[in-house]
């Protein structure tokens, strides 16, 4: 492709799903200027912002960022620390610091975190696609177990993301440990007996999501069948 030198630096530090993505998405075919890099460059960050959700603020931001910064940040930043869900206004301070590091002057960007459209009595009505990806972020979790989470019935994914306490995790395993949260409250969920769940769990951990998106199809297809 003819990259700089510091390309292939910059793709190996890349999170694994994105640089697994690039590899599978990237079409060098269409670079009309023949700058592949920059067309390269534009294409993991499309791909890197729609990952952590950042709001047009943010995007806009990193884009006005030289080059060797906007590496750094999608290298670096950490968006596990966003203890509030709003990723965008913690990527804008970091990326803000480096800049800062590097002889240029901070930008003020103000980044609301998203609105919550109200229910009636007040409450958010929190969708529940939303804060599994905020519950993603906080907790680090990698494109695998962001994709099966999106795939649980909404009253799995917002009983998990709202009782779930990632601090007994002793050894470091929390995606383990939340799996197997999960796994009790989509038991639950599907009415399972215990010998039933105990069989699941002496699947491998990709059977037992095969097992219980099967079910959902079963159940899913039984509930759109006529009734009789």
């Amino acid at each position: 492709l003819g990259l700089p030198e510091h390309a292939a630096e910059f793709l190996g530090a890349l999170p694994e799903d994105v640089a697994q993505s690039v590899c599978r998405g990237f079409d060098p075919s269409g670079t009309k200027d023949g700058n592949v890099w920059g067309r390269l460059l534009g294409y993991i960050r499309s791909l890197w912002q729609r990952r952590l959700q950042l709001t047009e603020e943010a995007a806009s931001f990193i884009r006005s960022l030289p080059e060797k910064i906007q590496m750094r940040v999608m290298v670096e930043f950490d968006a596990s620390g966003s203890k509030d869900g709003n990723v965008s206004a913690r990527l804008v301070g970091f990326a803000n610091h480096l800049a800062n590091r590097n002889g240029l002057a901070a930008v003020p960007v103000v980044v609301a975190p998203r609105a919550r459209p109200q229910l009636a009595g007040g409450h958010a009505n929190v969708d529940a696609s939303e804060a599994v990806a905020d519950f993603a972020t906080t907790l680090g979790l990698d494109q695998g177990a962001y994709d099966f989470m999106q795939l649980l019935p909404d009253d799995v994914k917002m009983n998990v993301v709202s009782s779930f306490d990632p601090s007994g995790t002793k050894d470091g395993n929390i995606w383990g440990r939340l799996f197997s949260f999960i796994r009790t409250i989509f038991s639950r969920h599907a009415g399972w007996d215990r010998s039933h769940v105990d069989q699941l769990k002496r699947l491998p951990e990709e059977q037992q999501q095969d097992a219980m998106l099967a079910w959902m199809t079963r159940h899913a297809r039984q509930a759109q069948a006529p009734v009789p």
